[in-house]
């Protein structure tokens, strides 16, 4: 059996610079949705193209539409898992 091989992508309305980041820091696959050719891609079609991989893909976002489309799949992908965690920015 082959090991889990864990992919990133980042979201269009992340930085890009956040895929360099994860791979020179922490050693795995990471791509940025324009270096995939998703900056103009519907959400729903990501999740079908992450869904369908291989691999197993960690879409790193700040939308929560990625966990409605889960929810909503009669036979959601085996590999995958969506989390969700908000992030506040601390009063100086």
């Amino acid at each position: 059996m082959q090991p889990e091989v864990l992919e990133f992508w980042i979201d269009v309305h992340l930085p890009p610079k956040m895929a360099k980041w994860l791979i020179e820091d922490f050693h795995v696959l990471a791509k940025s949705f324009w270096e995939l050719h998703f900056n103009t891609t519907e959400d729903n079609e990501v999740y079908k193209i992450a869904a369908a991989h291989t691999n197993t893909i960690i879409i790193t976002t700040k939308d929560t539409d990625f966990i409605f489309f889960e929810k909503n799949q009669s036979h959601p992908s085996e590999n995958s898992v969506f989390k969700c965690w908000k992030y506040f920015k601390q009063p100086n």
